[in-house]
């Protein structure tokens, strides 16, 4: 803001004001696993302006925000993203978000006549891989797969690939009859 006086008028003034936009200002966003980088994004607003920042990485969930070297507070999207607002944007800014990467669970249970390899539960990360040998004890043989509640065939391996969410496993065998 400028103020201009004119003193002593005695006839009329042009006044012509020419405005300059300011520079636009700068949002770098670093994105980490624990102390990793993993991406870095840049962006520029208009100076004064308004924006909400989504934060998100695939398979993982937000753990804190800093922003310009203080601790942050924003709003959880879901368990995988968070918002972050910024208002009247006149300087620059560093936010770094920190995540954890999501992990799921695999649970897998053998009916008599035979097991799992590995047995139990499994806590397998997001993206990753799952695989399990299912083996029928001598004069047993696998009658058929349960995966996520829905009946497959009977196979002697199951894989679980790129796992995003919580699976079950149930093998059921049953007894060759002589």
């Amino acid at each position: 803001t400028a103020t201009y006086v004119i003193s002593n008028v005695q006839s009329d003034q042009d006044l012509v004001i020419n405005y300059q936009q300011v520079a636009d200002k700068q949002i770098v966003v670093n994105y980490y696993d624990g102390t990793l980088l993993m991406a870095q994004e840049v962006m520029s607003v208009n100076c004064g302006s308004d924006t909400t920042l989504t934060l998100a990485y695939p398979c993982y969930s937000i753990d804190h925000l800093v922003v310009n070297g203080e601790s942050a507070s924003y709003s959880s999207v879901g368990d995988s993203a968070a918002n972050y607002s910024l208002h009247n944007i006149l300087l620059d800014y560093v936010m770094d978000a920190t995540f954890l990467q999501k992990q799921y669970n695999i649970v897998v249970t053998a009916s008599e006549g035979g097991s799992i390899t590995p047995a139990g539960t499994s806590e397998v990360l997001c993206g990753d891989s799952w695989n399990c040998t299912i083996t029928p004890d001598e004069g047993w043989y696998i009658d058929y797969l349960t995966v996520d509640g829905e009946q497959r065939a009977a196979q002697n391996s199951w894989s679980f690939t790129s796992v995003q969410a919580n699976h079950t496993l149930t093998a059921t065998f049953a007894q060759y009859n002589y």
